[in-house]
């Protein structure tokens, strides 16, 4: 019983920790815009530029939302080097 618990605390540390590690950053999530979506975070690009954008980078992940225009968003959840998309509508 106790080794159970040994290797379950074993490895709720090494999903910890290697969360922490892949986690994106803030210039990945603007690379992953860029490729997929053609959203720029620089004015002097030609392509779709972003109205406002919220980025929260916490230990184990990453949130973002960018708004492009009222009805025109993505939010994404970045963990392990990967973008998971909740809600996106640039392409209505």
């Amino acid at each position: 019983m106790i080794k159970k618990k040994r290797y379950a605390i074993w490895a709720v540390l090494f999903l910890g920790v290697a969360m922490a590690l892949t986690k994106p950053s803030d210039e990945d999530y603007h690379a992953y815009l860029y490729r997929f979506h053609g959203v720029c975070a620089n004015f002097h690009d030609p392509c779709v530029h972003s109205i406002s954008e919220h980025v929260r980078t916490l230990p184990f992940y990453m949130t973002a939302e960018t708004n492009i225009s009222d009805d025109k968003e993505i939010r994404v959840f970045g963990m392990f080097h990967h973008f998971f998309i909740r809600k996106n509508t640039l392409g209505s």
